[in-house]
């Protein structure tokens, strides 16, 4: 393909393509429009994105095109699947009347997102929610997201560090004393050399009041003392950990989808 410049007066804008790793299926998509959605072959498989940018800057159509890109990502993102990766795979120019149009040189950016359902349906509004994400609100889908990649590949501590992150600053939050404790005892257990390295009261309060010595595998328990640690390495709790998140991000995913006025 033919360089193109930075600054092109013979351009209206630019359509920028994105391929799908994996093919998904849709049994409905949105209304085409400045994004659609590319089917393979014409069957109900989508493959990639089409976005236009009416802009005839390059760099700055580029740039709008990725947030349009990440924002719809991110709503993706966020139904049930899992990890694919979306490329930007090139960028056209729309001529003016009386101009020839060029192509950019090949770019890629990578996006990781999940795969949604194996039968997706999209409508107008979906794509209407997705692209009316804010900046907050998509680094807060993209943190959910990410937990969930570590829930799946067994990271349950870390799965519950990114979760309660995302809740951190909203006590109103289901059970919030309770996944806050174990956030706490989890991930900054201190160990039998430094037993002085003892935890806030309230830490010990909030989680005495949901376990107890049965609950877990300690090399140390002593509530009294404001000393609990746990045993990481073991498999049960590790077990119990992996179901205590799952509850979690259910209870997480209702919460985002009513905080992001999701349907």
């Amino acid at each position: 393909m033919s360089d193109i410049s930075n600054n092109n007066n013979d351009v209206l804008g630019y359509v920028i393509t994105y391929t799908l790793s994996t093919k998904i299926q849709c049994l409905s998509l949105p209304t085409p429009s400045d994004v659609e959605f590319i089917k393979s072959n014409g069957s109900s498989y989508v493959s990639g994105l089409k976005i236009t940018v009416s802009k005839s800057n390059m760099s700055d159509a580029l740039k709008d095109s990725r947030i349009i890109a990440e924002k719809i990502v991110g709503f993706i993102s966020f139904r049930d699947g899992q990890h694919l990766t979306i490329v930007l795979s090139g960028c056209s120019g729309i001529p003016k009347v009386g101009k020839t149009a060029r192509v950019s040189k090949s770019m890629t950016y990578l996006f990781n997102i999940k795969a949604p359902e194996p039968v997706l349906e999209l409508s107008n509004q979906d794509l209407i929610d997705g692209l009316n994400i804010s900046k907050l609100d998509l680094s807060l889908l993209q943190r959910f997201n990410s937990a969930i990649s570590h829930y799946k590949s067994g990271s349950s501590i870390e799965a519950l560090k990114l979760l309660f992150a995302i809740i951190e600053n909203d006590e109103g939050f289901p059970n919030y004393n309770k996944y806050s404790a174990l956030r706490n005892i989890f991930t900054h257990s201190p160990d039998l050399n430094r037993p002085k390295q003892q935890y806030h009261p309230e830490t010990i309060k909030n989680f005495t009041n949901y376990f107890d010595e049965s609950d877990f595998d300690y090399l140390q328990f002593e509530p009294h003392n404001n000393i609990i640690i746990l045993d990481v390495n073991s498999q049960r709790n590790l077990k119990r950990l992996h179901k205590i998140v799952s509850d979690l991000i259910q209870e997480m995913e209702l919460y985002i989808k009513q905080k992001l006025n999701f349907r």
